[in-house]
């Protein structure tokens, strides 16, 4: 019946969303350093595209949110000593290169954590009085929390 075609559906989601937010996430991580070498135009420029992206990144990632927040911590953790030896070692091109992808996850970091929250204004009128009211939603599973919490220290700890 339908449920199990749901079920196939919710599977395949669950399966294949972090591996495409991953290669988007390490593609636009390359891209940081391809456009720096001059080979490409840099992707990162294109302010409406990446919008966009960064729009839409959250809805698709809200299901396996635990998944794909913690693989950002990951990348984060595997950035930052890498980031942290080249500022020690004055090395000024890894060193601007580091900031530009870090600053892009940071990006994206934000996007995630800003994702999951909505702003609605409610109209409400009395009498001959208009009063809008702004009302915030979230799409938050159980645990989501938590994972904003160690994303957004990490983002801390760069600063």
């Amino acid at each position: 019946g339908g449920g199990a075609l749901e079920s196939a559906k919710k599977s395949i989601v669950q399966e294949f969303v972090p591996a495409v937010v991953d290669s988007f996430i390490a593609g636009r991580l390359d891209s940081v350093e391809a456009a720096a070498e001059g080979r490409i135009e840099d992707p990162l420029d294109d302010v409406e595209m990446l919008q966009t992206q960064l729009e839409v990144l959250p809805r698709i990632s809200a299901m396996q949110y635990t998944d794909i927040g913690g693989r950002l911590v990951q990348t984060i953790d595997l950035l930052q000593p890498v980031y942290e030896h080249a500022l020690a070692t004055g090395n000024a091109r890894q060193v601007q290169m580091l900031e530009a992808k870090l600053a892009w996850l940071v990006r994206v970091c934000a996007a995630m954590i800003g994702g999951h929250y909505t702003m609605e204004t409610q109209i409400k009128i009395e009498g001959s009085r208009v009063l809008p009211t702004s009302v915030m939603g979230t799409n938050m599973q159980d645990g989501d929390e938590l994972v904003d919490a160690d994303v957004s220290r990490r983002m801390l700890q760069l600063i």
